[in-house]
């Protein structure tokens, strides 16, 4: 029986607005003199992959008999659970070859100290709630503090499974662990590292990646094509040697809005959104934004939306950091620009407003006072604007 080393990805733990630990898909490698480097398995198929990110919420809770409960830290006030992504990732593999086994890693590129804010494990902290299982059977890791040798990405930190396999034998690696997005105000991203699962034999037979997102938000772009039901962002593919990674970025509706002056939170808005806040933009333009506002959370297209429309979700996530470079960004500088900036700034112009069923009940109460607000400033106005009680903008 032969012995080698694999080397084995997990998702991406990101933080906001600073750095934070990542990792990569599987791939195939040696540790050697306690290093790991990148090997191939060419007798080994990765069949299908199956990563799913799950959003949980930030909480809080009590001590029980003097103890924070499992998953919970604590604070000064209690116990507190940051949110995060519960990421539950599972592989399939099938031994083409001899019997061998193989020693399987889950990379991590965890921060040091050194490296600004972070949320999330950095230094020396563990990866909370990691667990690993072959074929349903939970099994012992080992953690190896090494750089990882032979990769176009960075991890400097990987645990180490043993997995025999019988000739033709399949079996099926799970890991679960607790994973950041990240991001700044108004924007959100997360990323899980796939091209390091080209060393197995042949193509991944299929990849099924199914992230959670934390809030709904109509402003969403990945680097490979997905599909949506409702915070679920979905990406299905067969056959595939991965030449890039997973990348999903997405507005926050309410730290958008807030930079328009349209707040969520009723006090807020009960404080701020009044005629008077407005006073200082035309009628049109409260029309106009009262109108996308609604749109924005999914408002059916009535026939006077047909310039809104057409202008897609660029006048609200357009104010977006993130996204603001793409809407200046020339026909000639996108064509100097990497394929993924390409598909991404691609994506982001071809954003639309998209209907929901029951979308008033979708519009946070705050929100529709400031809707309200901006409509009643814009019938106070008198009408010497030039645009009359009535365009396309006008609703």
């Amino acid at each position: 029986m032969s012995r080698v080393s694999v080397w084995i990805g997990a998702g991406v733990v990101l933080c906001v607005a600073c750095a934070a630990p990542a990792a990569a898909n599987d791939s195939s490698m040696a540790l050697i003199g306690g290093v790991p480097h990148v090997l191939e398995a060419p007798d080994v198929s990765m069949d299908g992959e199956v990563l799913v990110f799950e959003h949980v919420p930030f909480a809080v809770a009590a001590p029980v008999n003097g103890a924070c409960p499992d998953g919970f830290a604590a604070g000064y006030d209690g116990c507190y659970r940051d949110a995060h992504h519960a990421a539950d990732l599972r592989y399939t593999f099938t031994n083409h070859g001899d019997a061998q086994t193989l020693q399987i890693g889950l990379p991590f590129d965890v921060p040091t100290f050194d490296e600004g804010d972070v949320v999330g494990p950095e230094g020396s902290d563990p990866i909370v709630g990691l667990r690993t299982w072959v074929d349903g059977e939970e099994v012992e890791v080992t953690r190896v503090d090494a750089d990882v040798q032979g990769v176009p990405w960075d991890a400097n930190r990987s645990y180490v499974v043993t997995v025999p396999f019988e000739p033709g034998q399949t079996r099926v690696l799970r890991h679960t662990f607790r994973a950041h997005s990240g991001g700044s105000f108004a924007s959100g991203w997360f990323d899980y590292i796939l091209r390091s699962g080209t060393g197995w034999r042949g193509p991944i037979g299929s990849i099924d990646i199914r992230f959670a997102l934390p809030e709904a938000s109509p402003c969403v772009t990945a680097s490979l094509p997905f599909t949506r039901e409702g915070t679920d962002v979905r990406v299905q593919l067969t056959d595939v040697e991965p030449d890039t990674d997973f990348a999903i970025q997405w507005i926050r509706p309410s730290d958008v809005l807030a930079m328009l002056g349209v707040f969520a939170d009723v006090e807020t808005a009960a404080e701020r959104c009044t005629d008077a806040a407005f006073a200082d933009r035309s009628a049109s333009e409260l029309r106009a934004l009262a109108r996308r506002v609604e749109l924005f959370y999914g408002a059916p297209h009535g026939p006077d939306d047909a310039a809104l429309v057409a202008e897609g979700l660029r006048p609200i996530c357009g104010q977006a950091d993130m996204y603001a470079w793409a809407w200046h960004t020339t026909d000639d500088e996108l064509a100097e620009l990497s394929p993924a900036q390409q598909r991404f700034i691609t994506q982001v112009r071809a954003l639309e407003f998209v209907p929901t069923d029951g979308w008033e009940s979708d519009v946070p109460e705050g929100v529709a006072m400031c809707v309200a607000a901006m409509r009643a400033a814009a019938a106070s106005q008198p009408s010497s604007d030039g645009d009359g009680p009535a365009s396309d903008e006008s609703q």
